[in-house]
């Protein structure tokens, strides 16, 4: 991929580099790339339908500069920015700088494919696959530096493509490909690989044009992965670690030279991390203090941390399906011996640091190398910042060097049984036997992400004892209008009362809330689980927004004002707080306002025609019927079968005395009800008259209609 040197020799920091071992390898790398493209086609193939999950509501709903309606760069720039997290919530929804890079992908994936999930799909799997062929290129490059060349040159192919194949067929990582919100993670692992392999290009170069062009590149890709995801910021020293250990001799002088080459890049890593600190924390103590969001505290995250690092090393070793989920449930550490299996864990990392730096001191340099990488790049997630424990796509990045000492222990037992072709034939057949295990394994867990539900169902399966795959259930079966299974699993969730986010009890709290109004049951129940909600100040958005539901149910329109008004307040860019705000000042009459409101939430989604609905009807009281009839017909265009905009329409036309479009009104209304009883079937829809922008009068309603059946019989009569 280097291609041709100019010079066989080139000296620098006292080591030379034979850059002729670099001629002659696109063949055979294609061959890789080939394979490669293969292997992850056949077994992420049947990802490409997969469900939106979990945090994919920030693409969704929660982020709408990801709505991308056109490729104007001021309209680009503005997809840089987020919403801020649930306790940033009073501030500006879209003020802070929000992973741009990914940001951008995401929205372009909206711009072309609208919420069609095939297109995200396409793009992670391709993310995952040039991150999978820059780790080979890199491991190749890295095992033919001249350091390790005697020791590993002949077999740097063979190695870096076993590597390369292990880690891209590993079931651990289906959470950070399938998983569409997770191109974070993938993104940031693939603009740091890619930084690691033109860092060495450039160290090897024969040229100092070509090094260069090298370390611009390199630098092009590690902000790539910064703006992924901000645990890249450990590259600057990896790769200090990397030129020491696996470039130079490991001396006072080199150290000094690497010191010294990688200052700039680490006070800026410094400053960087201190300003993302400050900007998303306002300030480095406000950090520390979302601890008391959490069940666990900063000492005991750390008491833990080692017990997660064994776990993730073992799933990276034997990983079968039943070990695998999204969320896990783990005890944390109060202290060294409580609970007690936490001492081992404790003593098994601290050994394996110990036994890295053993050998550097052996001079084994590339698998300490290798330990190091793996340990370091989980430093970000995995210490001090205020995070969920525990999730498997943390592994991404870290577990890209992870396969290659489990790769060279391969070729030396292959290599040991020379003797025996048979047994050399065995083992490779084996081998062959794990690695299409592990592709099955990645396979079987993409049919698990088709759907909220299948999924949700599966880690309740896993970790029965957690809260939040019930809840996540519940949210599922609510989608799906399936009540009475959702509110089980949201009382279950309560009952359990085991998670990380202490908030989530209110979580459960508003969703059970929900059901009951979904349900049009237990108003009173409902509103008083929403003012415990708005009491502990936790999603206070949502409660709002549910509370305005409840009271337009009970009828005390002022009431719903003032919670409809907050959540507006609170979250001024979102499409259904607005839409409900309109709904209860149409209720209150304030007419004008209404219709303001209706037309600024119209422009929020555009696809979305209930904003012409409010309109519609308050301008139907304003007894201006022409433009009544422009906007319930603009929201029947979006909403053909709504049976409040047919009841709307017919008294409309029946008024303005357009016989023939009333008429096609009442067919649809007939058809709409034709397995009840027509006057039955407007009294159930006034049931719930409260939450309704037009609510028809049941005995006028029937008198038109006969008058129009009439009108319609007599049509067909004369014909």
């Amino acid at each position: 991929m280097l291609g041709v040197m100019a010079d066989p020799i080139r000296t620098e920091d006292g080591f030379k580099i034979n850059v002729a071992v670099f001629k002659g390898e696109k063949r055979r790398n294609l061959v890789a790339f080939v394979f490669l493209a293969i292997v992850m086609v056949l077994i992420y193939g049947n990802s490409f339908d997969c469900a939106w999950h979990f945090d994919d509501q920030l693409i969704l709903s929660k982020n709408k500069n990801l709505h991308l309606e056109s490729l104007a760069l001021k309209d680009l720039v503005k997809t840089f920015y987020g919403p801020r997290t649930q306790g940033e919530i009073t501030r500006k929804p879209s003020e802070r700088l929000s992973r741009p890079v990914v940001s951008l992908t995401l929205a372009l994936n909206y711009y072309f494919g609208q919420t069609d999930v095939f297109g995200y799909h396409i793009v992670n799997l391709l993310v995952h696959y040039i991150t999978a062929i820059f780790l080979f290129l890199f491991i190749q490059i890295t095992l033919r530096l001249p350091k390790l060349e005697k020791r590993y040159g002949r077999l740097a192919y063979g190695l870096a493509l076993l590597t390369a194949v292990f880690w891209a067929v590993s079931p651990v990582h289906v959470s950070a490909v399938t998983y569409i919100v997770q191109r974070m993670a993938s993104m940031a692992a693939m603009g740091y690989i890619m930084a690691m392999y033109f860092y060495a290009g450039a160290r090897i170069s024969a040229t100092v044009t070509k090094r260069w062009v090298f370390f611009g590149a390199g630098a092009v890709c590690w902000l790539v992965a910064l703006g992924s995801k901000e645990n890249a910021a450990m590259l600057p020293i990896i790769l200090m670690l990397y030129d020491l250990l696996l470039i130079q001799d490991l001396n006072r002088k080199n150290m000094g030279n690497a010191l010294k080459r990688l200052a700039f890049p680490t006070t800026v890593v410094l400053i960087f991390g201190f300003a993302l600190i400050w900007l998303h924390y306002s300030g480095t103590q406000a950090m520390f203090k979302d601890y008391r969001l959490f069940s666990f505290t900063l000492t005991e995250r750390l008491l833990t941390a080692p017990r997660i690092l064994l776990f993730y090393i073992s799933v990276l070793l034997y990983p079968i399906q039943s070990r695998i989920a999204l969320v896990y449930d783990i005890q944390t550490s109060q202290s060294l011996l409580e609970p007690l299996q936490t001492t081992l864990p404790f003593l098994t990392v601290a050994g394996l640091i110990v036994l890295g730096i053993f050998l550097i001191c052996r001079r084994r340099h590339l698998m300490a190398f290798c330990i190091f990488f793996f340990f370091l790049n989980h430093v970000p997630e995995g210490t001090i910042v205020p995070l969920h424990l525990a999730f498997l796509h943390r592994n991404y990045l870290p577990s890209l060097l992870f396969f290659l000492p489990i790769a060279i222990l391969l070729f030396r037992v292959i290599q040991y049984f020379s003797y025996s072709r048979r047994i050399q034939y065995g083992f490779v057949i084996a081998l062959g036997i794990v690695l299409a295990c592990h592709g099955s394994t990645t396979f079987s867990l993409n049919r698990i992400w088709k759907t909220e539900e299948i999924l949700w169902r599966d880690n309740i399966k896993k970790t029965p004892g957690l809260s939040l795959p019930h809840n996540n259930l519940g949210n599922a079966l609510f989608v799906a209008e399936r009540y009475d299974e959702a509110l089980t699993h949201f009382q279950e969730a309560w009952k359990l009362n085991r998670h990380e986010v202490l908030t989530l009890m209110s979580l459960y709290k508003l969703n059970v809330a929900r059901v009951y109004l979904a349900k049009n049951e237990k108003t009173d129940q409902a509103i008083d689980l929403l003012h415990q909600v708005i009491n502990e100040e936790a999603y206070v958005e949502d409660a709002c927004h549910t509370m305005a539901v409840a009271l337009l149910r009970k009828g005390q329109y002022r009431n719903a004002l003032v919670y409809s008004q907050k959540a507006v307040e609170l979250s001024p860019d979102d499409f259904d707080s607005n839409l409900r705000y309109a709904l209860v000042l149409l209720k209150n009459d304030r007419l004008e306002t209404a219709i303001g409101v209706a037309r600024r939430t119209l422009r929020l989604q555009v696809n979305d025609g209930r904003p012409f609905a409010i309109m519609g009807e308050a301008f139907r009281r304003k007894k201006n019927y022409k433009r009544a009839i422009f906007f319930w017909e603009q929201f029947q265009n979006n909403h053909p079968m709504n049976a409040e905009g047919i009841f709307a329409l017919i008294g409309l036309y029946d008024g303005y005395v357009r016989m023939e479009k009333a008429a096609v009104q009442v067919r649809r209304l007939l058809h709409l009800s034709r397995e009840t009883d027509l006057k039955k079937f407007v009294e159930s829809f006034n049931a719930d008259a409260g939450v309704q922008v037009y609510v028809p009068d049941p005995g006028s309603l029937m008198v038109i209609i006969r008058n129009i059946t009439i009108h319609m019989l007599g049509s067909t009569s004369e014909d």
